[in-house]
């Protein structure tokens, strides 16, 4: 495997090199070959020249992965735009113009992603010049939330992504042939990755109207967080879907030793990884293995990271890891510790260099693969007029591992407050539909008039609740 960078210039270069090989596969089962895929991406590149300033920001605000997208990014990343990518349920207060959407967003200038697909005004392409020296500038910005709690952009070059690929090619081939069904969030990094990896040799990318559908479709890979699966495990049909295939990637969260034995002892090719969006996507993944404890860990580190544990905290560097957070004073470099970035998260190596993760040195907790930050809900609850106190705690959920509850306090002259259902819409309005809290109750007598109530205390009284309520919590 080619070890030099292939610089974002390239891209469609990359893609005729692979000619007649299948890119993508469409929903609807049409498959696009990358000689196709290399004059869509070029005639999208022509457009985007008409409505946008050369190499100006424009931020993406993606629903799901489609063709269309994956055409879009590979012209935006092309012709170097910075391309900041953002959910389409992030809240309306978080969008900056200009915005490429497929769905409409009032009070915010918008380009139609329908748009970048009618006929440019010129019949000619853009035009094929390399450009040098900029494979270290921000390509693209993911949102994530450090250890505060405070969203932050991480600033991603082509080649943080490009050696994450070539890393993960290392140990898990995706080359011509192959199929990878993508299945997570574009706007995720663990999504936006496989656009990547799919360069570095040729592999095809499979979508769907959902990862459900996976018993229905043909393909050798696919990229998991555990609650997926967990649901998949629950049926003949999904084990046997799960069994066919060459590996599932299995990320963004620990995954419960007993679905993995689960998993090994049906001969379902999991490889269990770990990562982050300051680093591209990947860190560390299982190799093939069928020694079961190594299955606890989250593998070993992959090619072009480094990888230390500094008084119990995973630090990591190398050339995948990221220069910093984008910010409106530009770029904040990334705080280090001897030349490593601390991640936060607690873990071990054993004596065969497999990392096992123990959990957030902060107050971070998961839920169904995602991050949530309990200050950021707490902040939220607080601009509700009449809270007072607000308290954001995990529950133990058995599908999603952790939900938050939250507990308020009210301000003591209100006759009374809004129901629970009021205050979860109104919270929409500033946080993802995911860190709404399944619960908001008055905080309890016991906790009240303190100075400070105690996480784990309030946590305990929580989860006490919550058995006696019959453990259930609606669905989100």
């Amino acid at each position: 495997m080619e070890d030099c960078i292939v610089q974002a210039a390239e891209i469609v270069d990359r893609m005729r090199r692979f000619g007649s090989s299948v890119a993508l596969v469409s929903p609807a089962g049409e498959a696009i070959r990358y000689a196709a895929l290399a004059e869509q991406v070029q005639q999208v590149a022509a457009r985007l020249s008409e409505l946008l300033e050369p190499g100006s920001p424009v931020t993406c605000v993606i629903d799901r992965p489609s063709v269309p997208w994956i055409v879009t990014l590979y012209a935006l990343m092309w012709r170097r735009y910075q391309v900041r990518l953002l959910s389409a349920q992030t809240p309306l207060m978080l969008l900056q113009s200009k915005i490429i959407t497929d769905r409409p967003f009032p009070k915010v200038p918008t380009i139609e992603l329908s748009a970048l697909f009618t006929a440019p005004s010129t019949s000619r392409l853009i035009g094929e010049e390399k450009q040098q020296n900029q494979e270290t500038s921000a390509l693209t910005l993911i949102r994530t939330s450090g250890s505060s709690g405070e969203p932050k952009d991480v600033a991603l070059s082509f080649a943080n992504h490009w050696f994450n690929a070539l890393g993960s090619h290392q140990n898990l081939p995706f080359g011509e042939g192959d199929r990878w069904l993508l299945s997570l969030p574009l706007y995720h990094v663990s999504g936006l990755s496989l656009l990547f990896r799919a360069l570095v040799a040729g592999g095809t990318l499979v979508l769907a109207d959902s990862w459900r559908l996976l018993p229905k479709l043909s393909v050798d890979y696919v990229s998991f967080v555990p609650l997926q699966l967990v649901r998949l495990l629950q049926s003949a049909e999904g084990i046997q879907a799960l069994q066919r295939l060459k590996a599932v990637l299995l990320g963004g969260a620990i995954a419960p030793q007993a679905v993995l034995e689960k998993a090994f002892h049906m001969g379902i090719p999991v490889r269990t990884t770990y990562g982050l969006t300051e680093t591209a996507s990947q860190v560390t993944t299982l190799p093939a293995t069928r020694d079961f404890p190594k299955w606890l860990s989250a593998g070993k580190l992959l090619p072009y990271r480094r990888l230390r544990i500094i008084d119990g905290e995973i630090c990591v560097a190398g050339k995948v890891l990221t220069s910093g957070y984008w910010t409106s004073r530009g770029l904040e470099p990334l705080p280090l510790r001897d030349g490593f970035f601390p991640t936060g998260d607690i873990g071990e190596l054993d004596s065969d260099g497999f990392l096992f993760v123990r959990g957030r040195r902060d107050t971070m907790f998961q839920s169904g693969g995602v991050k949530i930050f309990p200050e950021e809900i707490e902040k939220a609850l607080f601009r509700i007029p009449g809270i007072t106190g607000a308290w954001v705690v995990p529950v133990a959920h058995p599908e999603y591992g952790h939900r938050p509850i939250a507990f308020v306090e009210w301000e003591k002259t209100m006759v009374s407050s809004p129901s629970e259902s009021a205050l979860r819409e109104q919270l929409r309005e500033w946080l993802d539909r995911y860190k709404i809290p399944d619960r908001i109750l008055l905080l309890p007598a016991e906790f009240r008039g303190k100075m400070k109530v105690p996480r784990k205390a309030l946590q305990a009284y929580a989860e006490q609740w919550m058995k006696q309520e019959g453990g259930r919590l609606p669905k989100t």
